[in-house]
């Protein structure tokens, strides 16, 4: 097979992906739309909780979608069907990549924040969609989100994922999902030890760390920012988009190892 990379055999793979997950959507979208429906009754339609919940709905339904694509790939009988489609290694991976993270950051965010807004201005006081994504910024949970950061956050997991699913050879969800669970709780001892160099703080538990324009937010009891060095701050999301690009690599060496 020609590596050159093929815009006509990227759109036949992306209509072969298309059709093939059809349901995969539908359930997705299904799900999604029933934990905002939830969220709505249990928040009294608080936009704040809409923001709050965003992450943890993005990653889990993430998950699912990343788990279910990703894990026809490690099937002996989908695998060989999908590695003899006339398309590149090359076009095959940059098409998993672009729907299961590009395009289903797009569709999930539209999804999530449309079923919000339609959800509180049907049956509650109507607000904007301006308040909807940003809310006030009195809560300070709010003022430490970062849309950034959960797109990060997501990128490093869908990237694991990518990688269980090509290395694992059946239960690639629970077993990636394993995996992640070990390396947070391996995370934390090195997150304590940077928070104290960079900060003087002794952070100890599951307390969250987001880097955002300067700021380093610190959950410990409360959130507590600490101003830092703006290139401290850059170099956070350096280090961070690094790492599933070298995810990515080493998931593109083992699929191409698989190469028919």
């Amino acid at each position: 097979m020609n590596n050159t990379f093929s815009i006509k055999r990227f759109f036949l793979l992306s209509r072969i992906h298309i059709t093939g997950f059809l349901p995969a959507y539908i359930g997705i979208s299904a799900i999604t739309v029933f934990i905002v429906f939830y969220i709505s009754l249990v928040s009294g339609y608080s936009t704040d909780n809409y923001i709050l919940f965003f992450p943890f709905v993005y990653l889990f339904t993430g998950c699912l979608y990343a788990s279910a694509f990703y894990g026809s790939w490690a099937n002996k009988g989908k695998a060989f069907s999908f590695l003899t489609i006339p398309a590149s290694i090359k076009e095959k991976f940059i098409v998993s990549i672009f729907f299961t993270y590009i395009v289903y950051s797009v569709v999930f965010s539209l999804l999530y924040f449309g079923t919000a807004y339609a959800l509180g201005n049907a049956f509650h006081d109507s607000f904007t969609v301006k308040k909807l994504l940003f809310s006030d910024g009195n809560d300070i949970r709010i003022a430490s989100f970062s849309y950034a950061i959960c797109f990060i956050h997501f990128l490093i997991v869908q990237s694991l994922f990518l990688l269980g699913s090509i290395s694992f050879t059946n239960r690639q969800f629970s077993y990636s999902a394993i995996a992640v669970f070990i390396l947070i709780i391996m995370f934390y001892p090195g997150q304590q030890y940077v928070t104290n160099v960079l900060t003087g703080w002794n952070v100890w538990g599951t307390n969250s760390i987001l880097m955002i324009g300067g700021h380093l937010y610190i959950y410990n009891g409360k959130y507590v920012p600490v101003t830092m060095n703006e290139a401290v701050s850059i170099a956070s999301y350096v280090i961070w988009i690094t790492i599933p690009v070298l995810i990515y690599y080493a998931a593109y060496i083992k699929l191409k190892e698989k190469e028919i």
